[in-house]
Protein backbone atom coordinates (compact mmCIF):
# COMPACT_ATOMS: atom_id res chain seq x y z
CA UNK A 1 0.00 0.00 0.00
CA UNK A 2 2.82 2.43 0.80
CA UNK A 3 4.25 1.81 -2.67
CA UNK A 4 0.91 2.83 -4.21
CA UNK A 5 0.79 5.98 -2.08
CA UNK A 6 4.34 6.87 -3.06
CA UNK A 7 3.56 6.25 -6.73
CA UNK A 8 0.50 8.50 -6.60
CA UNK A 9 2.36 11.18 -4.63
CA UNK A 10 5.30 11.18 -7.03
CA UNK A 11 3.10 11.26 -10.13
CA UNK A 12 0.98 14.13 -8.82
CA UNK A 13 4.10 16.04 -7.77
CA UNK A 14 5.55 15.67 -11.27
CA UNK A 15 2.28 16.81 -12.83
CA UNK A 16 2.10 19.86 -10.56
CA UNK A 17 5.74 20.74 -11.26
CA UNK A 18 5.00 20.77 -15.00
CA UNK A 19 2.12 23.26 -14.71
CA UNK A 20 2.37 26.83 -15.94
CA UNK A 21 0.75 28.57 -12.97
CA UNK A 22 0.68 32.01 -14.57
CA UNK A 23 -1.21 30.65 -17.60
CA UNK A 24 -3.57 28.62 -15.40
CA UNK A 25 -4.25 31.65 -13.21
CA UNK A 26 -5.22 33.67 -16.26
CA UNK A 27 -7.37 30.85 -17.67
CA UNK A 28 -9.14 30.54 -14.31
CA UNK A 29 -10.25 34.17 -14.44
CA UNK A 30 -10.91 34.15 -18.20
CA UNK A 31 -13.25 31.16 -17.72
CA UNK A 32 -15.28 32.83 -14.97
CA UNK A 33 -13.50 31.20 -12.04
CA UNK A 34 -13.44 27.74 -13.59
CA UNK A 35 -10.45 25.66 -14.59
CA UNK A 36 -10.00 22.33 -16.30
CA UNK A 37 -6.51 20.88 -16.53
CA UNK A 38 -6.76 18.42 -19.39
CA UNK A 39 -4.59 15.34 -19.12
CA UNK A 40 -3.20 16.48 -15.77
CA UNK A 41 -2.09 12.92 -15.04
CA UNK A 42 -0.62 10.60 -17.68
CA UNK A 43 -3.24 8.35 -19.27
CA UNK A 44 -1.19 5.21 -18.55
CA UNK A 45 -1.05 6.12 -14.85
CA UNK A 46 -4.80 6.68 -14.69
CA UNK A 47 -5.54 3.41 -16.48
CA UNK A 48 -3.02 1.33 -14.51
CA UNK A 49 -3.46 2.81 -11.03
CA UNK A 50 -6.63 4.85 -10.60
CA UNK A 51 -9.12 2.90 -12.73
CA UNK A 52 -8.54 -0.40 -10.89
CA UNK A 53 -8.92 1.41 -7.56
CA UNK A 54 -12.22 2.93 -8.69
CA UNK A 55 -13.44 -0.39 -10.08
CA UNK A 56 -12.62 -2.00 -6.75
CA UNK A 57 -15.19 0.13 -4.91
CA UNK A 58 -17.78 0.22 -7.68
CA UNK A 59 -19.85 -2.58 -6.16
CA UNK A 60 -20.19 -0.60 -2.94
CA UNK A 61 -21.64 2.50 -4.59
CA UNK A 62 -25.29 3.35 -4.18
CA UNK A 63 -26.51 5.82 -6.78
CA UNK A 64 -30.15 5.73 -5.70
CA UNK A 65 -29.86 8.26 -2.88
CA UNK A 66 -29.68 11.93 -3.76
CA UNK A 67 -29.54 14.18 -0.68
CA UNK A 68 -32.23 16.84 -0.59
CA UNK A 69 -34.48 15.21 -3.18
Amino acid sequence: MQSLVNNVTDTVAQAVAALDFDRLHQEYWDQNEFLVIKQFLPRAFVEEVLVPQAQGVKAELNRNYIPGH
